[in-house]
């Protein structure tokens, strides 16, 4: 029986030095190409410039209130510098009350069939609520 080698999913991006340190970058099952698309028109749509590794308090913090809809939790910085892009793909509909904090749903990011919900912060905007801390 021959094994096929499946190529992580970050290889299968036009930016693959973005989603490099990602945890859904190394998936490698079989998945739709739609959802490689979706990848990349994210980082169109949404300006993005890099992933964000080590996120600031505030904006964990954001995540932390969305208690157990916060699942596959990934955060980039737009080209200008200006915004956060918050991203969790919980596979389920957000509970009507985090909808209300600014989360929107977008095309699905983690898996084709599921739910991705995004969220735009002024990056000055959580250095002054940091100091609020």
């Amino acid at each position: 029986m021959n094994k096929v080698k499946e190529i992580p999913y970050y290889l299968k991006t036009k930016y693959p030095e973005l989603y490099s340190d990602t945890l859904w970058g190394f998936n490698k099952w079989s998945t739709d190409d739609k959802l490689f698309e979706n990848r990349n028109n994210f980082v169109t749509d949404y300006n993005i410039k890099k992933y964000v590794k080590n996120r600031p308090k505030y904006i964990e913090n954001e995540y932390d209130k969305l208690g157990r809809d916060a699942d596959h939790i990934e955060c980039y910085i737009t080209n200008d510098d200006m915004y956060y892009i918050l991203i969790v793909s919980p596979y389920h509909d957000f509970k009507e009350e985090n909808k209300k904090y600014g989360w929107k749903r977008i095309y699905d990011l983690y898996c084709i069939g599921g739910y991705t919900y995004m969220k735009k912060i002024l990056r000055k905007y959580c250095k002054k609520k940091l100091n609020d801390l």
